[in-house]
């Protein structure tokens, strides 16, 4: 059937440039699952621009150099089958138009997830509390796995939005003894030391989380859920230490834990964890209202 959606060109346009909130990505996400005719379009736009990326000087040479049907067999094979009623030279002109319109989304690495909804302060900074406060053995252990996490945290995102959450996460596997280590060792006295704990089970959660959520990279679908009962599970953990050490200040833990579960499908558990985000104005949870929204009416 043809699709009736309004604006679907502008807001198509608007996907592939991560200009959509998080909420109007995912509406738009179930209807071009639905949706045939935007299905394909999406997915001939991507695999376009990314021909173009790789073998874009190629493409272009050929076209001043050669005779259209000297173009490579793999580039007109590619356009053959994803767009059977144009020529070639027409088609490629529609992917320079493409690469035009689509700059941007080309010059970010093949890892990044589109964060405007996910406003994770990643510059880490641990405070030095844990070092004169707890048992020796927890404070040392505290001490080294604190200095590895800022390091890793520093040297995966790079700049603000422009993390490499595949980097991130492998920094945090190596830290995983470390962290056992230091879960083995806390005492009821060791509250600032169970909160470097706490850290490393928040970024950790929310890196999976930022890793099941890229667009831009092909993830195979069993490991985006593996990713997302992960993520549940280091989140959770972060919070079970917030409350056995008395702190309250659990907003960032409570929103990232709605989305995990809500990415997973988990509607009632989503809405369940956001609506316990107290400080609703501030801005590192501006989608709150748009998440519970949506979520309210699966």
């Amino acid at each position: 059937m043809p699709c009736h959606l309004k604006d679907r060109d502008k807001i198509i346009s608007r996907y592939l440039l991560h200009e959509l909130s998080e909420a109007e990505a995912m509406e738009f996400q179930a209807h071009f699952f639905e949706c045939e005719e935007c299905f394909q379009e999406i997915t001939f736009k991507r695999k376009a621009l990314r021909l173009f990326h790789d073998r874009g000087e190629e493409i272009l040479e050929s076209i001043e150099t050669e005779p259209e049907p000297e173009l490579d067999r793999a580039t007109r094979g590619f356009f053959a089958r994803y767009l059977p009623h144009f020529a070639t030279a027409a088609a490629v002109a529609i992917v320079m138009a493409l690469v035009i319109q689509f700059t941007p989304l080309l010059e970010k690495p093949a890892d990044q997830l589109w964060q405007r909804d996910m406003k994770v302060p990643y510059e880490y900074r641990p405070g030095d509390s844990f070092r004169s406060a707890g048992t020796p053995s927890a404070k040392n252990t505290a001490d080294s796995l604190a200095g590895q996490l800022q390091r890793g945290i520093n040297r995966s995102m790079g700049a603000y939005n422009q993390p490499n959450y595949a980097l991130m996460l492998q920094n945090m596997a190596q830290l995983e003894a470390a962290a056992a280590q230091l879960r083995g060792q806390l005492s009821a006295q060791d509250t600032a030391a169970a909160m470097v704990l706490r850290d490393y089970e928040f970024y950790y959660g929310v890196s999976r989380l930022a890793r099941a959520r890229t667009q831009i990279t092909d993830l195979d679908p069993k490991y985006r859920e593996q990713l997302l009962r992960e993520a549940v599970t280091n989140i959770s953990l972060a919070l079970d230490l917030a409350a056995v050490y008395g702190k309250t200040d659990t907003d960032k833990e409570h929103y990232f834990l709605g989305l995990a579960y809500g990415f997973s499908g988990q509607f009632s558990r989503a809405v369940e964890a956001l609506e316990k985000v107290t400080d609703v104005s501030n801005p590192q949870f501006d989608s709150l209202a748009s998440f519970l929204k949506l979520w309210k009416n699966r």
